[in-house]
């Protein structure tokens, strides 16, 4: 089995500090053994707010297609499958996804070139922007189930990185690696907050020990992509070389709609965009009974029952 990198996918994911290309290569160089399946993988940035996905920067190694190929099936895909699979699955194969054959890329661009499937981690945010990295594959496979959740995490874990990467964030605490809180302020003042980022801090702290290369998957769970819904935590070094951890606010952008309160607009566009609830709380950091909460409460307030009907409203909602 190969080795698996995972939290040094996650650690690449708020490397923030670098150039756009340079992030993305550099995310791209852990990922790609990760997923690799013999004909090499592919990795870009794109916009998807407004229809097919525009590729904006790409990144491919050892590939059977050239740039420009890759371009064409994103803007080639049909409407219905870029909801079903950019928009919808942070990690499949693109084969799990309802109307793979049926797309013609399949026969006339995949097949010749000896691909039979796609394995894909796919960090989409609500914003309309997203990150994808791909492994082209010889054979059809499907993701198990603890696979394709931890894939999910990893893919929660790049969608907070590029949007750090794509807004001013102040920071609004400081820790050291052990937790010890340096500075605080705004929100992160409050007692319950500095406990909270703490806790994260010594979570992360554990996942970059032994666990990394014991229990990879574990490693990942621990460390989690937000603190309460609002902190991203990422690295600072000193010039001395000291480490500490800075706090930054980081929540989803999502459409403005004033019957619904921040976080439950957060929580319906995560789960518009194909994220369970165990993977929305993951998002957040916040616990999966919170989220069946603001699900209901959302519901109640919208006039909807059961979690379809309420996405369907939500998105009528916000998309008018």
């Amino acid at each position: 089995m190969k080795a698996r990198d995972l939290v040094g996918i996650v650690e690449a994911a708020y490397a923030i500090e670098r150039e756009p290309h340079d992030w993305l290569a550099n995310i791209h160089d852990v990922i790609a053994p990760v997923i690799d399946a013999g004909l090499g993988t592919c990795a870009y940035i794109y916009d998807a707010s407004a229809g097919a996905p525009r590729l904006l920067d790409t990144v491919l190694r050892d590939a059977p297609l050239d740039l420009e190929t890759v371009k064409a099936i994103a803007a080639g895909a049909s409407a219905a499958y870029v909801d079903r699979s950019w928009r919808s699955r942070p990690a499949a194969h693109a084969s799990e996804i309802p109307g793979y054959d049926d797309e013609p890329v399949v026969t006339s661009v995949f097949a010749p070139a000896g691909i039979a499937d796609m394995l894909v981690i796919n960090a989409y945010d609500p914003s309309g922007f997203g990150v994808y990295f791909g492994a082209f594959c010889p054979r059809r496979g499907k993701l198990s189930e603890p696979r394709r959740a931890t894939y999910d995490r990893v893919a929660a874990h790049v969608a907070a990185g590029f949007r750090l990467r794509r807004r001013v964030a102040l920071s609004e605490a400081v820790l050291t690696p052990r937790g010890q809180i340096v500075h605080a302020e705004k929100s992160a003042k409050l007692s319950t907050a500095r406990e909270a980022l703490a806790t994260a801090v010594r979570a992360i702290d554990r996942a970059r020990g032994k666990l990394r290369h014991t229990d990879p998957d574990a490693a990942v769970g621990r460390w989690r992509t937000l603190v309460t819904g609002r902190w991203s935590l990422v690295d600072h070094f000193e010039r001395d070389g000291k480490r500490y951890l800075i706090a930054r606010a980081n929540e989803p952008q999502t459409p403005s709609l004033e019957a619904l309160t921040p976080r439950e607009r957060q929580v319906l566009a995560l789960a518009a965009i194909g994220h369970p609830p165990k993977l929305i709380a993951y998002d957040l950091g916040i616990a999966s009974s919170t989220v069946r909460v603001l699900i209901a409460r959302a519901a109640t307030k919208l006039r909807t029952r059961g979690m379809a009907a309420t996405i369907r409203k939500f998105l009528a909602l916000t998309r008018t």
